[in-house]
């Protein structure tokens, strides 16, 4: 999970909007 998110985070940088940000975590986290 931890790690997932490391990865988002770095993707994050592409993200202009950081509500898109947040929910494509919700989403990645639901799906565990």
């Amino acid at each position: 999970m931890n790690n997932k998110i490391k990865v988002l985070k770095r993707a994050a940088f592409g993200f202009r909007n950081f509500e898109r940000f947040r929910a494509r975590i919700l989403w990645a986290s639901l799906k565990e």
